[in-house]
């Protein structure tokens, strides 16, 4: 595997399992419709800070390094919600993303992995809507784990709500006594998903 920086760009298969999201859904000036029944769409950016950091050990000295890539987030998100009655609804999402460079202090360019799309489901009241997940899988002599969540709280003909994104890529060469870490933080942003 060749890491030029930023995100590995090779397809993995990751292991899925359910996470909670960790923000309060923000309060809604409007409660929610007696049918919230419908497709709401809406689009986010967050921006963040990426970390690359290489250790070497030999023998008994360590030597480390580090850079940064500032990078954002962009995507778009879909949520088809079904009414379930007494305030309670059904829904999934669908999210797609976009990473891309936006200043770096390191030396090489930041790779982007290109566009890519996830689904999270939820089954609860309209006003509390929590939807998360880990994605984790190895990469070559490495793993890579990313989390997601949306948190949100219908009202009128709108959801709104904050999307949360973090990244970790850990790998190991015991040969050459390197540990290469790349990572940005949980990060988040308010999203307004809309319907017509």
């Amino acid at each position: 595997m060749t890491e030029t920086g930023g995100v590995e760009a090779t397809p993995v298969a990751l292991s899925r399992r359910p996470t909670h999201a960790a923000a309060t859904p923000p309060v809604t000036s409007t409660p929610a419709p007696a049918d919230p029944t419908g497709t709401y769409t809406g689009s986010y950016r967050i921006d963040t800070v990426q970390t690359f950091r290489d250790r070497f050990q030999s023998g008994t000295t360590n030597t480390t390094s580090s850079c940064t890539f500032n990078i954002s987030i962009t995507g778009t998100l879909k949520m088809d919600v079904a009414n379930k009655g007494n305030g309670q609804v059904s829904a999934h999402l669908t999210a797609t993303s976009l990473e891309a460079e936006t200043a770096r202090t390191c030396s090489f360019p930041f790779t982007s992995p290109g566009s890519g799309s996830s689904g999270l489901d939820f089954q609860g009241p309209a006003t509390n809507i929590q939807m998360g997940r880990t994605n984790s899988g190895p990469v070559s002599n490495g793993t890579v784990t990313r989390i997601e969540g949306f948190s949100g709280a219908i009202g009128g003909n709108s959801i709104v709500g904050t999307v949360q994104r973090s990244f970790n890529f850990t790998t190991t060469t015991s040969a050459a006594g390197q540990t290469h870490i790349d990572s940005y933080p949980s990060s988040s942003a308010s999203v307004t998903l809309t319907k017509p």
